[in-house]
């Protein structure tokens, strides 16, 4: 009786294995999300930044 009650659990736990790989195989697993989107958003805005001599020198013309 243990004989059996231990080989139906190993079957059954065999199903399960199976159910699992054939639903990932259908739906192709999980999709692995892309940060190149999220990258660009982040983006910063660079400005041209003139250095104090040249600020000095128009100031002084």
């Amino acid at each position: 009786m243990k004989k059996i009650k231990k080989a139906l659990r190993v079957l059954a736990f065999i199903c399960l294995l199976l159910l699992a790989g054939i639903g990932v195989g259908i739906s192709g697993g999980v999709p692995i999300p892309l940060t190149k989107n999220r990258r660009d958003s982040e983006k910063e805005n660079i400005e041209l930044i003139e250095s104090e001599d040249k600020k000095a020198d128009s100031k002084l013309s």
